[in-house]
């Protein structure tokens, strides 16, 4: 008899053990947070690293680069690799503050505070700013501009009308855009 009671606690010990390594293991998945990129400062000059999650859920990697709109604004533009149709966009007042709220794109943002809007192109969608951060770490015009953001974004479907959202969480080192040269 006495057996058969030590086998017995043996598998209610096993099973117990077992419950709480599945429990574990679930509670590890709903707690899994956005993979978070490399820092700004570690992207290699010229690159850039986003996590997507969401609507669309990817890793975008390619080639950073800075440019001046007609406003003075500065455009960082990331162009994704291999496929140039993926990219994001952010777009920054000529401002000295190193951290920027965003915005949401369709609403006036106050003229004289920092603001930052990206957009997001992924045929067949292109998602607007709706809130976020950007944090720049180094803006030394005109070698680089050095940053991390998190941003929501969002679109609307074109069959249901319902809100697509993406939060995008990345890091770039851009450099200059080169200009086109002129025609002879």
């Amino acid at each position: 008899m006495r057996r058969r009671a030590d086998t017995s606690y043996m598998h209610l010990g096993l099973l117990f053990k077992w419950s709480l390594l599945l429990g574990w293991l679930i509670g590890c998945q709903r707690s899994v947070p956005v993979t978070s990129p490399v820092e700004g400062f570690r992207v290699m000059p010229g690159r850039f690293v986003v996590v997507l999650q969401g609507a669309i859920a990817d890793t975008l990697e390619g080639m950073a680069y800075f440019r001046h709109d007609t406003s003075e604004a500065i455009v960082i533009d990331l162009v994704g690799r291999p496929d140039t149709e993926r990219g994001l966009s952010l777009e920054i007042p000529p401002t000295e503050a190193d951290t920027l709220e965003a915005v949401r794109r369709w609403m006036s943002g106050p003229e004289s505070d920092a603001f930052v809007v990206g957009y997001l192109a992924w045929p067949p969608y292109t998602f607007v700013t709706e809130a976020g951060q950007l944090v720049l770490v180094e803006r030394r015009l005109p070698d680089r501009v050095v940053g991390t953001f998190h941003l929501m974004l969002g679109a609307l479907a074109r069959r249901t009308g319902e809100p697509l959202e993406v939060e995008a969480v990345g890091a770039f080192a851009a450099a200059p855009a080169l200009e086109e040269a002129p025609a002879p």
